[in-house]
């Protein structure tokens, strides 16, 4: 047995049965060679992990042989006699349960499988195994960061960026199960790093309530300095300076709000008044202070909406609360403004201590529509300028379709109804959550009660009865799907047709346009159903998709006479695979790369996708 003198680079790997995303493999060397030629498997040895090692396009595993771990990395061969766990520190090791470590000569390989069964490795110096406290999992199962401490030395590794600091060092998604999976802040005693899509912003010790933009490109936060409030701050610049900031953030097109207190007439900051700034620009009109929760924006952040408290204007000079003024201020003190101007006036009527204006706001796609709610008394009502609805107990959701018609579902004696455009089109018992609108925005689909039993309403048209119904999507070409439940059996249904029936559902594969269905049987054969746009498939084997993507990418073994044999698919195209398992599989463009094994052979093929 040789050894290799040069510590490997990280690793990726993954069980056998659990996908690896394209993006955990990088690109592998167009032409082959002889470190890419089929390995051969000791006899006996059982796989369990396998994988083409970053850089350098060469196969390894671990597997199993003689009661030991036999391991393949960086093109030299291991026998090691045990797993050994590492040393768990209190509290450490969040968002995985089972771990272990086989070393090596020169390195260790860190093996980790978390929720869910996603298993993924990382080769480490031996001297750093078992100072690893966390590992974070992305949503395709790789880990995408992991915090280490020896002493008082902290690193972070996010993705390839690693960063080292002192002190107390803590590490935070900041929004774990992102599409990304890669924004994370580390704070530790000289301030926070945030890192976004690879790119780190340095940020000043005692920097507080980190705010992002979409896409990650700018972070705002407010700076305090030995007890000293020095200003809000975006990418390391100052913007806004010394004020009592409430709250701030960035509209969808990335401009920068927020709302303000400056000294009130007797020097007091914190009782100020609220303002709100939106693009460097106030928006509260002098006697007035924000009011209420809600700041709405515009989908292309070009337009915003927010209410106002207009008492101390409108009651300028009222010294005794019997001053007719006063009351006349009280019945005109709240604004609802859209840009600048005002479109709504809410009553206080002084029953509520703390009132607050109730009302929600929602933009079209285009932003050149808006509706808005107000309540008056025990009724709710929906308003565009110029237009109110009749009045409703209450509105449970409120959007425009892309094709700009207001749709809202109110509630209504015992049950609820649909509006569209200010007409009442359908009444049910009750909804579930918000429609679902077709590719093409003209209709929209929704999950509804009537007379106990569920219905899918798609485009006007209530689907047929079920007990149960549930994920409905639409295809490419506008056509509704979803499950049901008829009696014992689950089924889906395309339409008002059924397509497919089983005795289990296990659920779907949601790959932004693309979807599947699972549906499998029990018995002495068990069978597994797929269903998508396209049309039904039945295999042998579970289904494995690969994780990420627009696209549906699987492979199964195929049922009846030729469950022996593996079919990989990927939208239209269909191929047989030359293995008898598949350990990692992953999408390039129009390339599709499969590690897998054929008796004692562990090879790669790349396959173009047609």
């Amino acid at each position: 047995m040789t050894h290799s003198s040069k510590t490997p680079s990280v690793c990726r790997i993954l069980a056998a049965g659990v996908l690896l995303a394209s993006a955990a493999i990088p690109a592998i060397a167009q032409e082959p060679s002889p470190d890419t030629a089929p390995v051969t498997i000791p006899p006996g040895a059982v796989i369990t992990n396998a994988w083409i090692e970053e850089g350098t396009g060469l196969p390894g595993y671990v597997a199993t042989l003689k009661e030991k771990r036999h391991v393949r990395l960086g093109g030299k061969e291991y026998d090691v006699e045990r797993e050994r766990q590492p040393d768990v520190k209190p509290g450490s090791h969040r968002a995985f349960y089972d771990r272990s470590i086989l070393d090596l000569p020169g390195t260790s390989l860190y093996l980790l499988e978390g929720p869910g069964k996603l298993r993924d490795a990382l080769a480490l110096p031996p001297t750093k195994a078992d100072d690893v406290t966390h590992f974070w999992f992305g949503p395709d199962g790789r880990i995408v960061a992991y915090l280490a401490v020896k002493g008082l030395v902290y690193t972070a590794v996010i993705g390839k960026k690693e960063l080292a600091c002192k002190g107390e060092a803590k590490l935070y998604p900041f929004a774990e199960g992102s599409d990304d999976g890669r924004s994370f802040r580390l704070t530790d005693d000289s301030g926070t790093r945030v890192v976004v899509n690879g790119t780190t912003t340095q940020i000043p010790k005692f920097a507080q309530n980190l705010t992002l933009s979409e896409g990650g490109r700018k972070v705002a936060y407010e700076l305090e300095i030995r007890e000293n409030l020095e200003g809000l701050f975006v990418n390391g610049s100052k913007v806004v300076e010394k004020r009592i900031l409430r709250r701030w953030g960035f509209d969808p097109g990335g401009g920068l709000y927020y709302s303000f207190s400056d000294a009130d007439e007797r020097g007091d900051m914190f009782w100020g008044d609220a303002k709100l700034s939106w693009k460097g620009k106030e928006c509260c009109p002098p006697g007035t202070e924000l009011s209420g929760k809600g700041i709405w924006f515009s989908p292309d952040g070009k337009r915003i909406a927010f209410t106002l408290d207009q008492f101390k204007r409108l009651a300028a000079g009222v010294k005794r609360a019997d001053d007719p003024r006063a009351k006349e201020a009280e019945k005109n003190r709240y604004q609802l403004f859209i840009d600048s101007k005002p479109v709504h006036t809410f009553a206080h009527d002084g029953a509520i201590a703390n009132f607050v204006p109730s009302t929600d706001v929602c933009f079209s796609k285009d932003g050149r529509k808006v509706a808005w709610t107000a309540k008056d008394g025990a009724s709710t009502f929906v308003h565009i300028e110029g237009r109110k609805s009749e009045a409703y107990s209450g509105i449970d959701w409120m959007l425009y379709s892309d094709d700009g018609q207001l749709v809202f579902a109110a509630a209504k004696g015992a049950g609820k109804v649909l509006v569209i455009d200010f007409v009442e089109k359908e009444t049910f018992d009750s909804l579930t959550g918000a429609p679902l609108f077709s590719p093409d925005g003209k209709k929209f689909a929704l999950i509804a009660k009537r007379a106990g039993k569920s219905i899918v309403f798609d485009g006007g048209v209530a689907g047929p009865p079920f007990a149960e119904v549930a994920t409905p999507r639409y295809s490419t070409k506008g056509e509704i799907y979803y499950l049901a439940a008829v009696g014992a059996d689950r089924v889906v249904m395309a339409g008002d047709k059924e397509i497919a029936r089983a005795k289990y559902a296990q659920g779907e594969v949601d790959r932004g346009p693309a979807f599947a269905f699972i549906l499998w049987t029990d018995g002495t054969t068990r069978e597994f159903i797929v269903v998508t746009e396209r049309g039904v498939r039945t295999f042998g084997s579970e289904p494995l998709f690969l994780p990420g993507g627009n696209d549906l990418t699987y492979w199964a073994k195929q049922s009846g006479k030729d469950s022996s044999k593996l079919m990989l698919v990927s939208g239209e195209f269909e191929q047989e695979l030359p293995f008898d398992h598949v350990y990692s599989c992953s999408k390039q463009g129009d390339e599709i790369t499969v590690v897998g094994s054929a008796g004692t052979t562990l090879s790669v093929q790349k396959i173009k996708v047609k």
